[in-house]
């Protein structure tokens, strides 16, 4: 790839008031690229809040590299130098976020008026191009790249996708607060030289050990069935997502539940029951 003078491209980010060490950064590692891959790649861009000059300072920069598949599927061999050099430029430049795509790829998207893909070419700052990305921002900037309806209907799609991950989400650290205080009963009724229970024992096991012993209270033990009997409701479909303030204050509980069974664990060892007369070990 024939590369623009590094000084050139960093003249005209200052008069943008792009963060010039940054965009040097950007020019070394596309220089470093191109010299590897030669036609290859097909143009290095910077775009995100850095070119929008939105970011912060100590921010990452995103690098979009866009390698050629014009002529043939990708040849494995090359997939596999290329994804090996890009793991060793990151280590290298550790603020640039680097998101490889294909010539295929990224023109796919500007034809179904992606709109990630239009905002990092209305956005994009070329550091390198063989004369693929200028053109079609040119385009954008006249407007003849529009969204199409393929578009829309893929861009709400996301929206209900990342509406369910968020109960996901919710309902998944749930299962981690519930699987905390399983873990803390079990290590407390091990103390006592018993075997754990399942999940459905573990309530009267803990009244068995810790309550009798003074270590929890009915309350403590009360706390770890609200989060059984939860985790049951999300499982039979009873309840389709935790609420966030219900979350919280089953966080809270959990937290307190496993603390104090630590501070008990750690006062106390392992209670071993003495062995009878004859038997081995």
């Amino acid at each position: 790839m024939e590369m623009r003078k590094k000084e050139e491209v960093v003249s005209e980010a200052a008069q943008v008031q792009l963060r010039t060490e940054d965009v040097a950064r950007v020019y070394d590692f596309a220089a470093e690229v191109s010299r590897k891959f030669g036609t290859f790649i097909k143009a290095v861009v910077v775009f995100g809040s850095f070119a929008r000059k939105a970011e912060a300072g100590d921010s990452d920069v995103d690098v979009l590299v866009i390698v050629d598949d014009s002529f043939a599927p990708l040849d494995q061999a090359l997939l596999v130098a290329f994804q090996s050099e890009m793991n060793r430029l990151v280590s290298k430049y550790p603020k640039l976020h680097i998101s490889p795509v294909s010539i295929s790829q990224f023109w796919d998207s500007v034809r179904r008026g992606d709109p990630v893909t239009l905002s990092a070419l209305r956005d994009g700052v070329p550091v390198a191009d063989l004369g693929f990305f200028a053109p079609l921002k040119r385009l954008l900037i006249q407007g003849k790249i529009r969204p199409t309806q393929e578009a829309v209907n893929v861009t709400i799609s996301r929206a209900f996708s990342n509406l369910n991950s968020y109960a996901s989400t919710l309902n998944g650290a749930l299962y981690s607060l519930y699987w905390a205080t399983v873990e803390a009963a079990h290590a407390a009724v091990m103390c006592f030289d018993k075997i754990p229970g399942s999940p459905w024992e573990v309530a009267g096991l803990l009244r068995e050990t810790m309550v009798n012993a003074k270590a929890l209270t009915e309350t403590d033990v009360k706390v770890y069935e609200e989060l059984f009997e939860t985790m049951k409701k999300l499982e039979k479909e009873e309840l389709d997502m935790v609420k966030p303030a219900d979350l919280e204050a089953l966080h809270g509980k959990a937290v307190k539940f496993v603390a104090k069974i630590d501070a008990w664990v750690n006062a106390h060892s392992l209670k071993q029951t003495p062995k009878k007369p004859g038997e081995s070990g």
